[in-house]
């Protein structure tokens, strides 16, 4: 009969840790990353688009960058909020 070691004596008592706290797998983490890699690809796109789309409005003759912003919220009812102005985060998850 073997000696239980303190690991195993761990796992009796307090029983196996929760997937929730366990160690991703490196095909996890590479997903993972090119998921990221590819928000940012789009993010990138995306800014690139709308830098555009201001640069021609201001070359007709239109209202600059910073009334354009605010014709914009002026126009969707409210303010427009800094945590939307962020492209950085994640949208609010409710």
């Amino acid at each position: 009969m073997s000696t239980p070691t303190s690991l195993g004596v761990l796992t009796d008592l307090l029983g196996p840790t929760p997937k929730r706290f366990r160690s991703s797998t490196p095909e996890q983490r590479a997903a993972r990353r090119a998921a990221a890699a590819d928000r940012a690809h789009l993010s990138a796109e995306i800014e690139a688009e709308l830098d555009a789309a201001l640069a021609r409005r201001a070359g007709d003759g239109h209202a600059d960058a910073a009334d354009t912003a605010t014709d914009t919220a002026d126009r969707a009812g409210g303010q427009a909020s800094a945590a939307s102005s962020d492209l950085g985060d994640d949208p609010a998850p409710f």
